[in-house]
């Protein structure tokens, strides 16, 4: 809910949260953050720009579509530079959350709605809600979803692997 021109002060105060915005780490008064918000609960963050161009393929014909994913911490906000998944009650939750969104599945799901280097809810449309108790896998994914051998060669080869630390 912050406008992406929100910008904290550098020094923390009494009662602070963090701030993320697109200048980085600041702080900001809890007073000055919608109430209604997820603030004192976890949450993932995803930049709202693609990592390709208007969801082109790379030289390899390949594609990431995420950039940015990052759990935040209960006490940490960002401004709207950002979309946030969640809230989430545990941690463990939103590490899978962030586990799911770094899969070919789902990735290759959001990239069947591009059509610019935006992100917004809306994009998100096919993907869907799982049990996040668990982290999932792929394979886990193509089974639960009845993909065909032909349609699992087809995502994994369209869409980069990312590691998962």
């Amino acid at each position: 809910g912050l406008p992406t021109s929100t910008r904290g002060h550098q020094k923390k105060q009494s009662g602070d949260l963090v701030l993320i915005s697109s200048k980085g780490r600041s702080y900001i008064a809890r007073k000055d953050v919608d109430p209604n918000k997820a603030i004192d609960q976890y949450k993932v963050m995803l930049s709202r720009i693609t990592y390709e161009h208007a969801g082109e393929p790379d030289k390899e014909g390949k594609l990431r579509v995420l950039s940015k994913i990052e759990v935040l911490e209960p006490g940490v906000v960002c401004t709207d530079s950002y979309l946030m998944v969640g809230p989430f009650d545990s941690a463990t939750e939103a590490e899978n959350a962030v586990i799911y969104l770094r899969t070919k599945f789902a990735r290759f799901l959001i990239s069947q709605t591009l059509s610019s280097i935006n992100l917004n809810k809306d994009k998100f449309c096919f993907v869907p809600q799982i049990d996040l108790m668990n982290a999932p896998t792929d394979e886990d994914l193509f089974e639960s979803y009845g993909l065909e051998q032909e349609e699992i060669e087809f995502v994994t080869n369209l869409m980069h692997t990312i590691e998962v630390n």
